[in-house]
């Protein structure tokens, strides 16, 4: 079903196919201990087989019987991802059968791969079409990947090859619900109703669950609500109960309901990876990571495994604590018989996070191109080479043209470069390859927004949402291009979409009101606030209750906002965010620079580096011209969030102000700049105009004014540009370019400037002496002194 991959972050399916009808045990080399292993497993001794297997894999690595029991005993003890690799190696071997087949495509969706997994299971039925057990896998993974349709024929031939048995009858009710074909769910329902009297355990859950899924389907949310809640209290742990139900109360926004369900799974079943996963997931997207931490790290102590080292790794990846994840990652990789090149590789990741390059190089001896080549290109990325990574990542490209990783990290490099169009072609081939590898969707739609190519960034941003569908920023990202594109129902199920996510309704609210207030004014965006009938004042809806004190202060109301939020305090006095608009209130209300100032370094004591604070901060010490503690400030806000470049801006702006004292500074944080932000148009334009004083690299310089006027045409960057091809000898594209920009702009200072330029250098002097008089007396223009300096050496 659709809601399935709301739940969790990888989906899990109980896969009901007898081991038995895997066949037999063969007589490999090591006969003694394949007979004690083959005791074990007769035994269900699954954990007891595992290092005795793992022992004769080392002694015949090809081995594809040993490989086999081997990946058996992996998947028995949970270990699903780890089963792959020794699986693979039986299915290359001649003595492959279906079996093999099956039991790897078993091991692909267990560890969540569904599209693997059914590839790998088509491969059977084209051989063996009524083969129920791949059947079964096969309906399976097409429901996961919400492939409803395509399951249907499958089901319907499972229903005639086994009428007795439920299961497949309730994947037709599942399908039906799923395609919105409701009355003739009501009815598969009754049948299955039939077929599951007298059943066990497991067929009384999975009644349930379609029951109380059907019910919210057709809209009766009362009655899915008690059916829901009888299904949890008779089968707390069952997957088809808790997933379903998990997807229900999220559905609602009843996020504690649906918190507690899955605390009451991972109770009653402690060992599957899946929920403690999904626990720590959900609590982390809630604003509780420390106990998300601890539910993972009480998973390693207790049930220590490839997965829950993995899920851990995971968590601190996602919170870019990059030294604990590979530290977790180690000890993830120690239980592997033969790790894998991607382990390899995301190895190496952490290492060029942490700084670590010279590790990272050494490991791509472990690995032959065009991985080898991939891993070179990260590396010089990493150590701000991007020519050199974009040469390396292209000779992996020839060698493996269809690897979504390497054109991702190519687009990255050209990106860096300024080479726009190279940068949006490789997206566009990473995404076309594998929308959910990367992040290439979301990154080619913000360079196409940028590049004001709405609907191109329309297209990069669906597809991603859809690979990714529990991703913040891309949800983010989509409304934000939807406001761009229109239709306005679009924005709005853009905004529905964002709020859907568990404990991102304050968010969705809150981006709803900002383009209300760029539509229409601040009063507006207050109205659409107050109106929502959202408790702003819950801390879940943080990012709404910002919302309204920025539009409240812009609409003139700082009073009452003070007010409000010394009210909050009262009941809450550690809260962070409180004390942080709060200040912004103090600020807007006229109080002092000390009150100010003690309001956000509250903040920052309770809360850790909070970005607007320190931001905000450095801003107060630059207005009271403290330049040293504003660039302190600006720099602890960078590093609090590297993607939040407003406060690295404000700094070169601070430093640029200062004149050719602080030339060189500037230049040194305007590379760093433009590394981590390529289409900073600002950024491209002062780097271009600190080239052309010197008189130095004067190519640099004309192509960052290009890649200035590509995102954001100004009629500094287009003056700038102009004033490039004077000094280099071009007097004709100069005047071409200041005459382009006077169309639009006939009043701009630096256009007619720099056309006064070209015309004296073209010996027009009559028409130069005249544009020199128009930039004079244009109104705002900083250079009119040089414009009349101009003139006087006319007249002289």
């Amino acid at each position: 079903m659709t809601h399935f991959q709301r739940v969790f972050p990888r989906s899990l399916l109980c896969i009901g196919v007898a081991w038995a009808s895997f066949g037999g045990f063969a007589c490999p080399s090591s006969q003694e201990s394949l007979l004690e292993v083959a005791e074990f497993h007769a035994q269900s001794r699954w954990e007891e087989s595992v290092p005795l297997l793992a022992r004769l894999v080392d002694q015949d690595p090809e081995n594809p019987e040993v490989n086999r029991l081997y990946g058996i005993a992996l998947i028995q003890t949970g270990e699903y991802g780890l089963a792959v690799w020794p699986l693979q190696k039986v299915l290359r071997s001649p003595e492959a059968d279906t079996s093999s087949a099956l039991l790897l495509a078993q091991a692909f969706m267990m560890s969540g791969n569904y599209e693997d997994g059914l590839s790998t299971v088509l491969t059977v039925l084209e051989k063996s079409p009524k083969n129920v057990p791949a059947l079964s896998l096969a309906v399976q993974a097409r429901l996961s990947l919400n492939l409803e349709a395509e399951a249907l024929p499958d089901i319907a031939q499972l229903m005639d090859l086994e009428p007795l048995n439920p299961i497949p009858r309730s994947w037709y009710v599942t399908a039906l619900i799923g395609l919105g074909r409701l009355e003739e769910a009501d009815g598969a329902l009754v049948e299955l109703r039939k077929l599951s009297e007298g059943g066990g355990e497991a067929d009384s859950a999975r009644l349930c669950a379609a029951h109380a899924v059907f019910a919210w389907e057709r809209g009766e949310f009362e009655e899915a609500l008690e059916l829901f809640e009888a299904c949890l209290e008779a089968a707390p742990t069952d997957y088809n109960v808790v997933s379903k139900a998990l997807a229900f109360f999220d559905d609602g926004q009843r996020y504690e309901r649906a918190t507690e369900i899955l605390r009451t799974a991972l109770e009653g079943a402690p060992e599957t990876i899946l929920y403690r996963a999904s626990l720590a997931e959900r609590l982390n997207a809630l604003g509780q990571p420390s106990e998300a931490e601890e539910i993972l790290r009480a998973g390693v102590l207790e049930y220590p495994s490839f997965e829950t080292w993995s899920s851990l790794a995971n968590f601190y990846i996602a919170a870019e604590r990059f030294p604990e994840a590979s530290e977790s990652l180690e000890h993830a990789i120690e239980l592997v018989q033969e790790p894998s090149p991607a382990l390899y590789m995301m190895q190496a990741d952490l290492w060029i996070e942490e700084g670590r390059l010279d590790a990272a190089r050494e490991l791509t001896e472990k690995l032959d191109s065009p991985l080898r080549d991939m891993l070179n290109g990260k590396i010089l990325l990493a150590e701000g080479q991007p020519a050199e990574a974009l040469k390396a990542l292209e000779a992996g490209i020839q060698l493996w043209p269809d690897n979504a990783l390497s054109r991702y990290l190519a687009a990255q490099a050209a990106e860096q470069l300024g080479l726009f169009d190279r940068a949006v072609s490789e997206y566009r081939d990473s995404l076309r390859t594998d929308a959910a590898y990367t992040d290439a969707g979301l990154r080619l739609s913000r360079l196409q927004r940028r590049l004001r190519n709405f609907g191109q960034a329309l297209i990069a941003i669906r597809m991603h949402v859809e690979a990714h569908p529990l991703d913040l920023e891309g949800r983010l990202e989509m409304v934000r291009v939807t406001h761009n594109t229109g239709p306005a129902e679009l924005m709005a199920r853009s905004v529905a979409a964002l709020s859907e996510l568990p404990g991102q309704v304050g968010r969705g609210l809150a981006e709803s009101a900002r383009i209300i207030a760029a539509a229409s004014g601040p009063e507006a965006a207050l109205v659409a606030i107050e109106g929502s009938g959202l408790d702003i004042e819950n801390p879940m809806n943080a990012e709404a209750l910002e919302a309204w004190v920025e539009y409240a202060i812009a609409s003139g109301r700082a009073a009452a906002v003070l007010a409000r939020v010394d009210s909050l305090l009262l009941a809450s006095p550690k809260d962070p965010l409180l004390h942080e608009v709060r200040a912004q209130a103090l600020l807007a209300g006229g109080a002092s620079t000390a009150d100010v100032e003690a309001a956000y370094r509250r903040s920052l004591e309770l809360g850790g580096e909070r970005v607007a604070s320190l931001h905000a901060l450095g801003s107060l010490y630059a207005v009271a011209g403290d330049r040293p503690r504003a660039l302190e400030f600006y720099d602890r806000a960078t590093r609090a969030d590297p993607e939040e470049f407003g406060a690295a801006w404000a700094a070169i702006e601070l430093l640029i102000a200062e004149g050719q004292a602080s030339a060189l500074e500037a230049e040194n944080r305007l590379e760093a700049l433009l590394t981590a932000d390529p289409p900073h148009a600002r950024a491209s334009l002062a780097l271009a105009r600190i080239l052309l004083a010197r008189g130095d690299d004067l190519t640099r310089a004309q192509a960052l004014a290009k890649r200035s006027i590509r995102v954001r045409e100004t009629p500094m960057a287009l003056e700038t540009l102009a004033a490039v091809y004077l000094e280099l000898g071009e007097p004709e594209r100069a005047l071409r370019l200041a005459e382009r920009g006077l169309v639009a702009r006939p009043e701009s200072g630096p256009l007619l400037f720099g056309l006064g330029r070209a015309m004296l250098a073209l010996g027009r002097i009559d028409e130069a002496r005249s544009a020199f008089e128009s930039a004079a007396a244009a109104k705002g223009f900083e250079g009119a002194p040089l414009a009349r300096e101009q003139l006087s050496r006319l007249v002289k």
